[in-house]
């Protein structure tokens, strides 16, 4: 049976129709429920309820002499002041446990009303939705995250709608927020250095990815038959998945299962320790597991939602009515690779390739309107040495990532400019000789992009 949820033990009359399944034992399954109605009653604030706890001498009493030995080894308890305890991480794995409900898992099986519930399903419930963003099922619990008090703004829950590579082998796409905006950024890596070189806003090139795939859907019929075996390719994936991941549940079940027996017969603390450690950190993959599991099951349900053509008949129009694992589960079968690239210091590249051989290969330049590159201190130099007796055009050209404005801008902060005036050779004081090399190569012109963060589709 694998370890025992405090606040059970098992039955071993053979003659007992419970025999061999959980039972209450009070002592213990008292404090269990008095842990779920604690927590509500600090308001879920699970800090909080930490910290009461760490204050107690002990939260369960020892056993009483006549429970079985074997019992007393699986509880996963620690011995602490006369009675027991259990490690700060324990509790929230205390308060999401099917079993106090009557649920029991093991080996891919879940049974039902297995055994006596020790806590009430709408107190369960509530204390799991506070913890779990989803619910077994996959259903999600629309957790609302706690705010973290030293700050002002709430936290947005917006996830990346894509996965990006980058032709640059030295370059890997990440994605995150500063302040209140998201971004994909491209990030090069050199030896021990790290340079950011586009941050794209995550609206502007989710919005122009998608939009693009509108237009392709308009312009050009997808074969159904061909999508339904990309669908059941990914679905048999999520499934090989999910075997091996109920596999390793098991096997780290059996474990600690071996661990916690030989820790109740080692008296040594040392030993004890280095035990529990062990112990931890396997049911910190445990849970690792089970929440990956959870995410396959909304994957897999989300997935299979509908028909094709129900699915992609007016799509445009209903985008925004279906939830986002659906939207991706979506975009996955009909995008086969997605790269973000940097092209110059004011505009950065989109290459599609999709899933369909007939749509190809498609990209997308965007202007994000002016450069972001910080002043380094070479880049100071020149301009410290330059400023005063040379042209713009020279200047521009020893600094060929920086626009006029910046370079201005940089002078006066330099204090080098000091009112000088400079005739202008390029009069466009938002661009820099990069971005120009670039729109010359792509035949482009600045009047293409129409104010910042607009899209040019370019066709080879």
């Amino acid at each position: 049976m694998g370890s025992i949820p405090v606040g059970y033990i098992t039955e071993r009359n053979e003659e007992d129709p419970r025999y061999g399944k959980f039972i209450i034992y009070k002592p213990h399954a008292k404090i269990v429920h008095w842990l779920f109605v604690r927590f509500v009653k600090l308001g879920y604030d699970l800090v909080e309820f930490k910290r009461e706890l760490q204050a107690m001498p002990y939260i369960f009493p020892a056993f009483e002499s006549w429970v079985h030995p074997s019992d007393t080894s699986k509880c996963n308890l620690r011995v602490q002041n006369g009675g027991f305890s259990f490690c700060e991480s324990t509790i929230e794995k205390i308060l999401t446990n099917q079993v106090y409900i009557g649920i029991f898992k093991r080996e891919g099986v879940t049974r039902v009303d297995n055994h006596p519930a020790i806590i009430e399903e709408d107190l369960f419930w509530s204390v799991y939705d506070r913890l779990r963003d989803f619910r077994p099922d996959g259903t999600p619990t629309n957790r609302v995250r706690r705010v973290v008090k030293y700050s002002q703004i709430t936290y947005a829950e917006r996830k990346p709608l894509f996965t990006f590579t980058s032709s640059d082998p030295k370059a890997t796409v990440s994605y995150g927020r500063s302040a209140q905006w998201y971004h994909y950024k491209v990030r090069v890596y050199d030896g021990m250095s790290r340079e950011t070189v586009v941050s794209a806003y995550a609206d502007v090139v989710e919005d122009a990815i998608v939009a693009q795939l509108f237009e392709r859907l308009q312009l050009q019929d997808i074969d159904i038959g061909d999508m339904e075996k990309k669908r059941a390719a990914i679905i048999e994936k999520n499934a090989k998945r999910k075997r091996r991941l109920e596999q390793s549940i098991e096997a780290i079940d059996e474990e600690i299962d071996t661990l916690t027996v030989n820790m109740g017969k080692i008296k040594t603390d040392v030993v004890v320790a280095r035990l529990e450690t062990q112990i931890e950190k396997l049911l910190g993959r445990k849970s690792e597991a089970e929440a990956e599991l959870v995410q396959i099951a909304q994957s897999s349900q989300e997935i299979v939602l509908g028909t094709f053509e129900e699915e992609l008949k007016d799509l445009e129009q209903s985008w925004h009515k279906h939830s986002f694992g659906l939207r991706k589960s979506l975009l996955k079968l009909l995008i086969k690779e997605l790269k973000l690239d940097y092209v110059s210091p004011r505009f950065y590249r989109i290459t599609i390739v999709w899933m369909y051989g007939n749509w190809g290969v498609e990209t997308a330049f965007i202007d994000k309107g002016k450069g972001n590159k910080k002043w380094r201190s070479d880049d100071n130099k020149i301009l410290r040495d330059m400023y005063r007796d040379k042209s713009q055009l020279e200047i521009m050209k020893a600094l060929p990532q920086r626009s006029w404005r910046s370079i201005l801008h940089q002078a006066d902060h330099l204090g080098v400019r000091e009112g000088t005036w400079k005739p202008k050779t390029i009069k466009n004081v938002n661009i820099c000789l990069d971005d120009m090399a670039f729109l010359e190569k792509f035949g482009l012109t600045l009047e293409q992009f129409q104010d910042g963060n607009d899209v040019v589709w370019y066709f080879w």
